[in-house]
C-alpha cells in the first residue's frame, strides 16, 4: 500500500470529499483520496496480475500459449515491454519461448 500527499492547484474544495478508484484500469491502481480545500492523501495498492501461463516453479508452458495475450502475460511476468504486431511476430515469438529452456 502506498500512501501520498497532494495539493490541487487552482482550484479548492468547500466541502470535504472522499474518492474511490474502484476499477484499476483508470491508472492501474485502486485508490481511496481524502480531500478538502486544496489538500488530499491517497492510499492506493496496486493488484498483484496473475499470468496462468508462468507455473509456480516459473516455468512457462508452452503448450498452453494461444493468444498474444498469453505472450504479452509471459513478457509482463519477465518485465519486459514488447508486444507483437502482427501475427507473424506472434508466431515467432511463440517459437522462441518454446525452444528457450527454462
Amino acid at each position: 500500500m502506498k500512501i501520498s500527499k497532494h495539493t490541487t492547484f487552482g482550484q479548492f474544495y468547500v466541502l470535504p470529499y472522499i474518492k474511490i478508484t474502484h476499477d484499476p484500469t483508470l491508472n492501474g491502481e485502486y485508490e481511496l483520496i481524502f480531500g478538502w480545500l486544496g489538500l488530499g492523501i491517497s492510499l492506493s495498492f496496486k493488484p498483484k496480475e496473475r499470468c496462468p501461463i508462468v507455473g509456480k516453479q516459473y516455468k512457462v508452458d508452452t503448450e498452453s500459449i494461444k493468444t498474444i495475450k498469453d505472450v504479452k502475460c509471459i513478457f509482463k511476468f519477465m518485465d519486459l515491454n514488447f508486444t507483437p504486431q502482427n501475427k507473424e511476430d506472434y508466431e515467432s515469438i511463440k517459437h522462441i519461448l518454446k525452444e528457450v529452456p527454462y
